[in-house]
């Protein structure tokens, strides 16, 4: 027979990056990090995806977009995002390649 676990053992269950653990100001924490990341990430799927959702998406206001986030730290999100939406939309490959040529 297994012991049984109860409610209050989830209850207290506290992730090691929840911002009651950290100070959220501080630049050099995991959890600000990865909250940062996370925002990054999203930005930059949600711009892309712009593209597949919307054929007639002018290029410049989405390259403006990009250009606003730090593609430097984000330039692995823009090739997987480009590549994986290419792949699921072929047809939008002349706009893919004319986004990352410029």
């Amino acid at each position: 027979m297994s012991p049984m676990i109860t409610s209050s053992y989830f209850s207290d269950f506290m992730s090691p990056v929840s911002p009651s653990n950290h100070n959220v100001h501080d630049k050099t924490s995991p959890f600000y990090q990865i909250s940062t990341w996370d925002s990054l990430r999203n930005n930059i799927t949600t711009i892309i995806n712009k593209i597949n959702s919307n054929s007639n998406a002018k290029i410049k206001d989405i390259i403006l977009d990009l250009l606003e986030l730090n593609l430097i730290r984000g330039r692995g999100i823009f090739c997987r995002s480009v590549l994986t939406s290419q792949m699921s939309r072929p047809e939008f490959t002349h706009v893919f390649a004319a986004l990352v040529a410029l």
